[in-house]
């Protein structure tokens, strides 16, 4: 694990017309030690074709897809499962970020680290 680093996770299902404002949102961050899982949640065609974009784009964007729809908190569960960084970070799919929130974020916590918890890793 990095733990400077912050794993941005975007849980989508079939929220096309609200995706590119979120991943480009992320794309703008002025702290720039991310990376964004997009935990797709078995979606249509159209979204996963407009999805496999970005992580030619960027290498920091990866795509975890479920083979069948597993609900918003399995979904969550299992794309947390796959972040290389301490510190997380929920995107919902029709939110974007503001270019220095993650700065801001990652000063917060690391200001009152009384406030952050984080998992025993398996790799530990």
């Amino acid at each position: 694990m990095n733990k400077s680093g912050i794993s941005i996770i975007l849980p989508v299902y079939n929220r096309i017309k609200f995706l590119e404002q979120a991943i480009n949102s992320v794309l703008k961050q002025t702290y720039q030690h991310w990376e964004l899982i997009i935990a797709d949640d078995n979606s249509d065609s159209e979204t996963r074709a407009f999805l496999n974009k970005y992580p030619i784009l960027d290498r920091r964007i990866k795509i975890y897809r479920n083979p069948k729809n597993l609900g918003l908190f399995a979904n969550l569960n299992k794309a947390i499962s796959n972040a290389e960084n301490d510190y997380l970070f929920i995107l919902c799919s029709d939110d974007y970020l503001l270019p220095n929130c993650l700065q801001t974020f990652l000063e917060f916590q690391e200001e009152y680290p009384c406030l952050l918890y984080t998992s025993p890793s398996p790799r530990d």
